[in-house]
């Protein structure tokens, strides 16, 4: 059992997607509430320019869909003053806010 819960370890384009690769994991990551993870944000380089995207889960990580988005820089996640985020393990815990680059 990880006492962290997940964390991102990369972001990567995959064609128009991203996709968001996680360590920490205990067991499966799950959603909580919905059926797919929220709050989940694409961001290009200015900081206003960050939208909420839809995402699924994929394995021991996220797929961002990212089509018609150019020039993506950077994911967030759960972020904001009262962010309602739904990412977890199996073992309960959940992934924490980030800001991660893409590569």
């Amino acid at each position: 059992m990880t006492a962290n819960g997940p964390f991102p370890t990369s972001a990567v384009r995959r064609g128009g997607d991203i996709f968001v690769q996680f360590e920490g994991i205990d067991g499966q990551l799950v959603t909580r509430s919905a059926l797919e993870p929220i709050a989940f944000e694409i961001c290009q380089e200015a900081s206003d320019t960050c939208r909420f995207a839809s995402v699924s889960v994929q394995g021991d990580g996220v797929v961002i869909a990212a089509h018609g988005v150019n020039n993506v820089q950077r994911i967030r996640y759960c972020w904001g003053d009262a962010p309602l985020c739904n990412l977890y393990d199996s073992a309960g815990l959940p992934a924490g806010p980030f800001e991660i680059s893409v590569r």
